[in-house]
């Protein structure tokens, strides 16, 4: 007989103890796009944080933008080469982001702009000071790997991206038309130190 109160009762504290165990909170990541498909149907990211505020056990992760994604490929590819990571700074965002400006304006895909007598010149514009600078362009692609791989492969920006000398990092893109028939997605990278 006290077997059985015995088992009894352990199967009871099991059993209060799995139930316990039900009831602790669960955290559920989510890395989503700006537009995700449930049950075969577009919602806009809005749509799923209101039902992530619902839910507290889910966390919406947006996912990264383009430009984040480039910076981290550069920094992986530095920190394999035993460089240091380039830190993003808003002037070099900035001056990258007028020189894609004017690149697109002029319709032109070069390091040289007419009233430019050299990139720092551009970059010190903003009010960036520093004693090195550097500029990657590229033309044509939209994938963060992709991009860096083909600067990796070209000594020249090879040379620029694990330059040690460098410690800050801005970046930009557009849509560079060049004419009706050619348009390429414009990627401008400076970089100072």
């Amino acid at each position: 007989m006290k077997k059985i109160i015995y088992f009894t009762l352990g199967c009871f504290i099991v059993f209060i103890a799995f139930v316990f165990y039900l009831l602790q909170p669960i955290q559920v990541n989510i890395v989503i796009p700006k537009v995700i498909k449930i049950n075969k149907i577009e919602k806009p990211i809005e749509k799923v944080e209101k039902l992530a505020e619902k839910r507290p056990d889910i966390q919406v992760i947006p996912e990264k933008s383009l430009s984040e994604k480039v910076i981290d490929e550069i920094n992986r590819v530095r920190l394999k080469n035993d460089r240091s990571v380039l830190i993003v700074n808003e002037y070099l965002n900035k001056s990258a982001t007028d020189k894609a400006t004017k690149l697109i304006n002029l319709k032109l895909f070069s390091h040289d702009i007419p009233e430019h007598h050299s990139i720092s010149d551009g970059i010190k514009k903003t009010g960036y000071r520093a004693t090195w600078y550097g500029e990657n362009l590229a033309c044509g692609y939209d994938d963060a790997v992709e991009l860096v791989d083909v600067w990796m492969k070209s000594e020249l920006h090879r040379n620029i991206l694990l330059d040690k000398d460098f410690v800050d990092i801005g970046i930009a893109f557009g849509m560079l038309e060049k004419s009706n028939t050619y348009k390429c997605f414009l990627t401008v990278l400076h970089l100072g130190g």
